[in-house]
């Protein structure tokens, strides 16, 4: 439904206490994905902000970064990578979950939204069901990263801008207060959570 599609919100500030993200989602929930089903029990329905820290790598002419800086994830290859992951754990428990995927943008900031919804133990009889929402940012750091070093990096460690060709070096990955090194360490954390929700 929502593939080549742009979803715009306006909304005051005021509501739910400025907290505009949940409102947002609410809205989405309620009003477009109609996701909520009041007569399904939900072990998880929680909200993710995923960060992909960002340094340029340097190519000898390379203008140095002063400051750190928002981008664009949707420009970079490592924004596949991720929902790929999440895609993957979604569908670990029946691969029938639904998943969505969406941007919210605006003059300043931009990201990637992942959305699913699967069940996670048709055996139980409250047959559970899991909601997980994820917010993809990408940051520049200031400073480079040294071009030789770099060559000497595993793939999970390196990304690179679409548009231009410019190869960046992922520094770290921060899902809430958790953080990851590579991508490697970001499927091993979806790993790790997937299986905890099998426990419930």
């Amino acid at each position: 439904m929502v593939l080549g599609k742009r979803l715009v919100y306006y909304n005051k500030f005021a509501e739910d206490n400025c907290d505009v993200e949940d409102t947002v989602n609410r809205h989405l929930y309620d009003d477009v994905f109609n996701i909520i089903n009041k007569d399904e029990y939900y072990l998880y329905h929680s909200f993710f902000r995923v960060q992909v820290f960002l340094q340029k790598v340097s190519g000898g002419d390379t203008e140095e970064q002063t400051m750190m800086t928002p981008s664009d994830i949707r420009d970079y290859n490592t924004n596949n990578k991720i929902l790929s992951t999440l895609k993957e754990w979604s569908n670990s428990f029946y691969n029938d979950a639904i998943t969505m995927q969406y941007n919210m943008e605006s003059n300043k900031l931009q990201a990637q939204y992942f959305l699913s919804k699967f069940h996670s133990n048709r055996e139980w009889d409250i047959d559970p069901v899991c909601i997980l929402n994820f917010r993809i940012a990408s940051f520049i750091l200031p400073g480079t990263f040294y071009a030789e070093k770099a060559a000497e990096l595993p793939e999970d460690k390196i990304a690179f801008d679409i548009p231009t060709g410019t190869k960046y070096v992922i520094d770290s990955i921060h899902i809430d207060s958790d953080i990851c090194s590579d991508l490697s360490e970001f499927n091993k954390w979806m790993e790790t959570f997937t299986y905890n929700i099998s426990l419930a």
